[in-house]
């Protein structure tokens, strides 16, 4: 089979040959593009006079590669990525259709994505460190529907809203709770795990499921970043207890539990099996399980 490299190759070399004449003269690209946990091959065609177009359709090479390793030839796989590239709007129809993210400046929310696993992606984008994870900035709209749309602020778009990284903190701190409301529910007929396989319950004769709250919001998206509010997470230990650990089932929820050590290294490995095995790449958020003090009204790391 061929490698995913010589794939790229053949690609970007034969794809004009597989669109017409108007075609022929646009330039074939390809670039790295860093998206929240994930770092992508594009494929764009760019109209002459538009190498700084950003409305330019870009295709990820890895989907297509995919496709390679399922058995669908590079023949095919050039046909289907220029049917695509045929009927998709040109950067002159975007253009004209007089769409403009700022006229949705205001609807800016907080997002919590990984540090460590995003640094390149963190250079392209206004952030600000929060123990192993960053904050970052979406604007964010729903239809009547409840589907949404957006895009994440970067240092450009940030330029052009005429704002400082401090005011679009306070924004989206602000907006968040009321674009993306917050709840909580009860697990204990939601998740059905159960501590070390055992149908009787844990060292107290209880399952998991039975102590834990769910924390997300109403859309379902983003609501990690309930870890920058205090005042929900002290809501949440009127559930739990004035300490919680906090696991993060991805970055758009997070579970809460009763702070008891003899339980840390269980709720640690359950945390990373979740990931290794259930959580979606681009919505994973840590390995790391937290720990929320009331009291002192601080999440820290649980050691």
């Amino acid at each position: 089979m061929i490698r995913y490299k010589e794939f790229v190759q053949q690609v970007s070399a034969q794809i004009r040959d597989h669109l017409p004449a108007e075609f022929q003269n646009w330039t074939v690209k390809t670039e790295v593009l860093y998206k929240v946990n994930e770092k992508l091959d594009c494929l764009m065609l760019i109209p002459p006079g538009q190498y700084q177009f950003t409305a330019v359709p870009r295709f990820y090479l890895q989907d297509c590669y995919q496709m390679v390793c399922r058995g669908t030839t590079v023949e095919q796989v050039l046909c289907i990525l220029a049917d695509r590239i045929r009927t998709a709007p040109s950067p002159h129809e975007v253009e004209k259709s007089g769409f403009d993210i700022l006229q949705f400046r205001d609807d800016v929310v907080l997002q919590v994505i990984n540090q460590q696993r995003n640094t390149e992606f963190l250079k392209g984008v206004p952030h600000r460190s929060f123990l192993d994870l960053a904050a970052i900035y979406r604007i964010i709209r729903f239809d009547r529907e409840g589907r949404w749309a957006g895009a994440i602020v970067n240092h450009s778009l940030m330029e052009k809203m005429e704002c400082t990284e401090e005011e679009l903190y306070q924004k989206a701190r602000a907006h968040t709770p009321h674009a993306l409301p917050w709840k909580m529910a009860d697990l204990m007929e939601l998740f059905s795990v159960q501590e070390n396989g055992s149908h009787g319950g844990g060292p107290n004769g209880d399952t998991v499921q039975n102590r834990m709250v769910m924390l997300t919001n109403d859309s379902g998206q983003f609501g990690a970043s309930a870890l920058l509010y205090p005042e929900i997470l002290d809501r949440a230990c009127e559930k739990t207890g004035d300490r919680i650990y906090i696991l993060p089932g991805s970055m758009h929820e997070l579970y809460l539990v009763p702070e008891e050590k003899d339980r840390l290294a269980f709720y640690k490995h359950l945390v990373k099996s979740a990931n290794e095995d259930v959580v979606d790449i681009p919505d994973w958020l840590s390995d790391h399980v937290y720990r929320y003090d009331t009291l002192q009204k601080k999440v820290s790391i649980a050691l």
